[in-house]
């Protein structure tokens, strides 16, 4: 994995458009971010559903 980030570091470097390289890599970092929070929320619901032993929530 660290080879693979290297080299992807050299071609960013040796572009031409390094803002561009920057942009592409903050939309990226944004996007797993983002990923990384929705499954969140989502293994945060499903453990608080395990833990009432399967019952709704009776207070909607």
């Amino acid at each position: 994995m660290i080879p693979l980030v290297v080299s992807l570091a050299r071609n960013a470097l040796d572009c031409e458009n390094v803002s561009l390289s920057a942009a592409v890599g903050l939309v990226a970092l944004a996007t797993n971010l983002g990923v990384a929070f929705l499954l969140g929320i989502v293994a945060h619901l499903a453990w608080e559903r395990v833990g009432e032993g399967g019952e709704g929530d009776d207070r909607l």
